[in-house]
């Protein structure tokens, strides 16, 4: 798989961070929230905390809008163990 391919792939799969964005504006729109009608302390504790969730629930939306569960397999060599990768640049 060429670099450009693999690249495609990844925009494809995660919408162009779609999702992601989502996810983690809402994030900043709590925190600013909390700042503005709670407490600093919590709106800092709101955008540590939820940040451990944006890729748990950008997973989640993907998966619910019908996107693949995973990349393919000649897309990463984090799977292959050691073994060099099969993504070759142009």
């Amino acid at each position: 798989m060429l670099v450009h391919d693999a690249q495609r792939e990844v925009r494809t799969f995660f919408i162009g961070g779609f999702w992601g964005q989502l996810v983690s504006s809402a994030i900043w729109l709590a925190s600013a929230a909390l700042g503005t009608w709670v407490t600093p302390r919590a709106a800092i504790l709101a955008v540590v905390a939820g940040g451990f969730f944006i890729f748990p629930v950008t997973q989640l939306l993907l998966r619910l809008t019908g996107g693949p569960a995973s990349l393919s397999r000649d897309n990463t060599d984090i799977r292959k163990k050691g073994r060099r990768s099969k993504v070759r640049s142009l």
